[in-house]
């Protein structure tokens, strides 16, 4: 009997290890489980409070009577442009694997199938970055807000680089994503909102490409002028082209006036020479000083210095008394 019990002694002590790593690693992986479930829970509460700060601000400019300066929701965290430029790639692959569109499924929906955690953040993001570029689409065509709109060839080549653009509030983390995933992934038959994205890229792209070729232009024409030869039709058509298009260049537009014999246009509102030009309806209404009279203290100093200054933050709204359209900018003649 006592060799029998020496025996079962061995049996148990031989196992106890065992049982003790199977233990260990449960405890492991339970831990890991739960550090998972703390971040997510960390970043739904960042992305709450990301929210309700917007929120805020809102009603407090809304009380004050002011306008919103809320163009924009808070910027992507870091470490979720980051996930995204690795996930994104990777679901595209998965998508083309299990003939399915993942990014068309809710974040949600995706951990499921996939048995994952931390693909929620990036899904939310896929919805922002399409709205960032269709945004723009639109604001470019509709002639939008210069302080929140990419209508200059710098802003537009910066934002399409990922770089933040000068002077414009606008999501450029969206493009930094983009511009990423384009580098290293061509297409994605699966999913329909990278077909989505990559049209409103090329859109933006080809913007970007026919501006550039219309400031050639403009240069081209300005060096000719130099020479002494001026062509004032070209000159002219040149001029309203630029000011009838979506693209801002006031460098452009002062240099191809200063080649055509003044327009001798008087203020709406006490008849001297008017020399104050409203964008996007381009029309001269008024003279400094009765331009300035519209303008804050600073907005006026700006015309004078800079010759230019945007109007789109007056209350109530600047009106161009010509045609009634809202006046987004102003330059002096």
């Amino acid at each position: 009997d006592g060799g029998e019990n020496d025996e079962r002694d061995e049996e148990k002590e031989k196992y106890q290890p065992a049982e003790r790593e199977g233990g260990e690693e449960g405890e492991q992986c339970e831990e890991e489980k739960r550090d998972g479930e703390r971040r997510e829970r960390k970043e739904e509460m960042e992305e709450k409070e990301d929210g309700r700060a917007v929120e805020k601000d809102e009603e407090r400019q809304a009380e004050a009577g002011q306008p919103s300066s809320a163009k924009r929701k808070k910027p992507m965290q870091r470490h979720h442009i980051e996930r995204a430029k690795a996930i994104i790639p990777i679901l595209f692959d998965m998508s083309e694997a299990l003939d399915i569109d993942l990014l068309h499924l809710s974040g949600e929906e995706v951990e499921a199938l996939l048995d994952v955690k931390g693909v929620k953040p990036v899904c939310r993001a896929t919805d922002r970055i399409l709205e960032v570029l269709a945004r723009q689409h639109t604001l470019i065509e509709e002639k939008g807000d210069p302080s929140v709109s990419l209508r200059t060839t710098t802003a537009l080549s910066q934002f399409l680089s990922g770089i933040s653009p000068d002077g414009v509030d606008v999501e450029y983390e969206a493009a930094s994503i983009v511009a990423h995933i384009n580098a290293s992934v061509k297409e994605c038959k699966c999913s329909a909102w990278w077909r989505r994205v990559r049209e409103e890229w090329e859109w933006l792209s080809k913007a970007l490409a026919s501006w550039l070729e219309f400031e050639a232009r403009i240069e081209s024409a300005m060096d000719v002028a130099k020479s002494g030869r001026v062509d004032l039709n070209s000159v002219r058509n040149l001029r309203d082209e630029l000011r009838s298009s979506s693209l801002i260049n006031t460098v452009a537009d002062v240099s191809l006036s200063s080649l055509l014999p003044p327009e001798r246009v008087l203020c709406k509102a006490c008849q001297e020479l008017a020399v104050v030009r409203f964008f996007p309806c381009g029309h001269v209404s008024y003279c400094l000083g009765c331009a300035d009279g519209m303008l804050s203290k600073e907005d006026s100093v700006q015309l004078k210095e800079k010759r230019f200054v945007t109007t789109s933050s007056l209350s109530p709204p600047l009106l161009c008394p010509q045609c009634t359209e809202g006046v987004e900018a102003a330059i002096l003649n």
